[in-house]
Formats: structure tokens, C-alpha cells, sequence
């Protein structure tokens, strides 16, 4: 499961509720390292910073794995920076 948004409210509750649901692997995308490394507290099994240099797809398909099986997106649109 990929949760985008992860250190926001919604997001942060999608990370907590599915491993509590038993999802396989997490992975919390955000911005903010600092915030964002606390998602592993609260259940992620990784993270990825969305503001960093790295190649964003090769970046997140790493982290899940090959793919997301499910994907929360609680921005609803592109990054403000992008707009």
C-alpha cells in the first residue's frame, strides 16, 4: 500500500489503519523528512520524500516493491509546487 500525503491528517490515519488491518508492506510518501521519518513509528514499513532529487517513479517502485496493490491519495491533484 502506498499512502501519498502520509504525515497529513488522512494520511497518516490510512498508514496506522492498514497495518492494524494487516496490510503487507507500507509505504508513506510526503514531504518533510523530519515528519515524514516518524511515519515508521506509526507503522510504515518505508518512506519516500516527495520533494527529494531522486528519480520519483524508480523511487517509489522501490519502496513497494515493483508496484502498489493499493494507492491512498487523499491530495486529490498535483503538488501545489506543480500548479
Amino acid at each position: 500500500m502506498l499512502v501519498l500525503g502520509a504525515t497529513g491528517t488522512v494520511g497518516n490515519t490510512a498508514v496506522q489503519a492498514a497495518k492494524v488491518l494487516g496490510a503487507g508492506r507500507v509505504v508513506a510518501a510526503a514531504r518533510g523528512g523530519e515528519r515524514l521519518e516518524r511515519m515508521r513509528g506509526r507503522g510504515a514499513d518505508a518512506v519516500v520524500e516527495l520533494d527529494g532529487e531522486e528519480d520519483l517513479p524508480a523511487a517509489l517502485k522501490g519502496a513497494t516493491g515493483g508496484g502498489a496493490d493499493v494507492i491512498v491519495d487523499p491530495l486529490l491533484g498535483p503538488p501545489r509546487s506543480r500548479r
